[in-house]
This record gives C-alpha cells, structure tokens and sequence, in this order.
C-alpha cells in the first residue's frame, strides 16, 4: 500500500524577486492497493477545497514518503529546492489518472 498526499500549486509573487512562485497545499490524502480483483486502485479523502480565484480545480499526488526532505512544508515560501515529480497528475492539461511513471 502507497500513501499518497494531494497538493494544490498556489502562486504568489516573491516581494524581493518580483516572481510568480508557488507554494504547495494539502488539501487530502490517498491510498494505493490492489482491490478485490488484484488490479491497483486509488482512494482519496479530500479535507478542504481551494476557494480562491486562483485554483483551477487540477491538484497532484506525491508519495508521502517522498516529501520528507524534498517538499516544502506546507507554509514555507522556500522554493528554492528541488521539487520533487507527482505520482499522479490530475490536472486539466495531465488527465484523470495519467500516472507519471
């Protein structure tokens, strides 16, 4: 079984820089597992919705393991590291289930 985390992508502009960023929202979690019939299925929980003008309704899962060290906390504005890649993306460009693998 896989945990994932589901993460919205919130731009905002950098006060210094003059840049467009992006700051990471958890907005829910998912699961990973082999259902009934053997086959991998994804179960999620949203627990909040993004209300503001500026979420298109796309958001991504990283493996929850995988943010340890590599994805910033949810209220830093540091996006100077690495980002890590999206297990799924789910966003109106990627499609409903386009597994990045």
């Amino acid at each position: 079984m896989k945990k994932f985390n589901m993460m919205v992508a919130k731009p905002y502009l950098d006060k210094q820089s003059g840049q467009t960023k992006t700051k990471w929202v958890k907005i829910g979690s998912a699961v990973e597992m082999a259902g009934n019939d053997g086959q991998m299925k994804t179960f999620g929980d949203v627990d909040a919705l993004p209300t503001g003008g500026w979420w298109d309704g796309s958001f991504q899962l990283f493996e929850a393991d995988q943010q340890q060290g590599q994805q910033p906390q949810q209220n830093n504005y540091n996006t100077n590291q690495q980002q890590p890649q999206p297990a799924y993306d789910l966003s109106a460009n990627g499609g409903y289930g386009n597994r990045q693998r």
